[in-house]
Formats: structure tokens, sequence, C-alpha cells
């Protein structure tokens, strides 16, 4: 079983069997009397008071600096919508002053010309009967039905 071996010195006129606190080897410390000197109540108060002052001013201008900032931000963002209203306006003046020049009638009667096309000679209309084509319910071609509706509109 291990035991617990003696740390040995290596000076060989140390005695170890006598033992010095550990206290003992530290210096002497004196106090001193004396008199501390503070500062007055009032200068004490008055530089709690300045230094309160001071930090609410550094916040007021935090705050109006921060104001600033997104007012500025959003004026560039207006400035930059008013120009891209202007562009949509002008763009759609442009385009309404197409639409009325290509279905003007007479630029309507160049662009005929223009492919050969000329006015009809005469005119005439086709009168079509009623839908034969029947749907059942489910709205569904339904055969027996348009073919009853076939039969019946030739007689």
């Amino acid at each position: 079983m291990a035991t617990a071996q003696r740390a040995y010195r290596y000076d060989y006129d140390y005695d170890y069997n006598t033992f010095e606190p550990e206290h003992s080897r530290r210096p002497d410390v004196r106090v001193v009397p004396g008199s501390r000197t503070s500062l007055s109540p009032s200068i004490t108060t008055a530089a709690k008071l300045a230094a309160i002052v001071m930090v609410v001013i550094a916040c007021v201008c935090f705050v109006r600096l921060s104001l600033s900032s997104a007012t500025v931000a959003t004026m560039m963002d207006s400035s930059t919508l008013q120009t891209q209203i202007s562009q949509a306006r002008s763009e759609g003046t442009s385009l309404e002053m197409q639409q009325t020049q290509l279905t003007s009638p007479t630029a309507l009667k160049a662009a005929a010309d223009e492919y050969g096309m000329s006015a009809p000679s005469s005119v005439s209309s086709i009168n079509l009967g009623p839908d034969v084509v029947a749907e059942d319910a489910d709205g569904n071609l339904s055969l027996s039905q348009t073919v009853a509706n076939v039969a019946s509109s030739q007689e």
C-alpha cells in the first residue's frame, strides 16, 4: 500500500521539526493615524446633479439625431417616389396619345389601304336558327336530346 512521502529540502541545515507559521514571515504593517479629507456634501450633490443633467442632455441629443436621420431618409424616399410618379404619368400620357392616334378612323383607313383592304361592295347577313345541341342536368352534352332536337327542327 502506498504511503505519503515527506518532501525533502536540499539544504542540509534545515530542521524539519520546527514549524514557522506563515504570518510570521509577512512584514509588519503599521497603521498611521491620520484624517481623511472628504468633499462637502453640497459639492457631491452638485456633481451628481451635473452628471444626471449630462446624461439627460446626451439622451435628448441622441433622440434628436435619430429623428433627423429618419426625416432625411424619408425625404429621400419621397423624392424617389415623386420621380417615379412623374415618369409613370408622362408614360401614361404618351400611351394615351398613341392609343388615340391608332384608333382614329383616319389612321385605321390608312392602315387598311396599306394592306390592300377596301370597303365591301355589298353587305349580307346570315340568320341562324336555335341551337340544337342539348346538355343534361350535370352540364354534359346529351347526344339523345341533341338528336331529338334535330329531328324536331326538321319537321
